[in-house]
């Protein structure tokens, strides 16, 4: 299945810190596999994905939110999850280290 993600949302992934690109093409890939892998957002029709960001370097975690429709999904958002504490987002893409 192929998997969209647009310029804005690379972006917007960017500034959450440098390795959350890279997690977000992470997810891409399982999504590619798994389309339903996401649970229910709240928001009709969008399914998020949690991102742990112990597991990149340089990210803190996010959430992904996409859309899943017949031949494609469309990433719609990255943001950080509601539990990533000040702290955290003030450390990330600085001197933070991953596994």
């Amino acid at each position: 299945m192929d998997v969209e993600i647009s310029a804005h949302i690379r972006d917007a992934a960017a500034r959450l810190g440098a390795g959350v690109p890279h997690a977000l093409k992470v997810v891409a890939g399982q999504l590619s596999d798994d389309p339903d892998m996401g649970q229910a957002s709240g928001r009709p029709g969008v399914l998020t994905v949690s991102v742990d960001g112990d597991l990149f370097e340089d990210c803190l975690s996010s959430t992904v939110g996409y859309v899943r429709e017949h031949a494609r999904i469309d990433v719609r958002y990255v943001k950080p999850s509601r539990s990533t504490d000040a702290v955290e987002r003030k450390r990330c893409g600085h001197h933070r280290s991953g596994t």
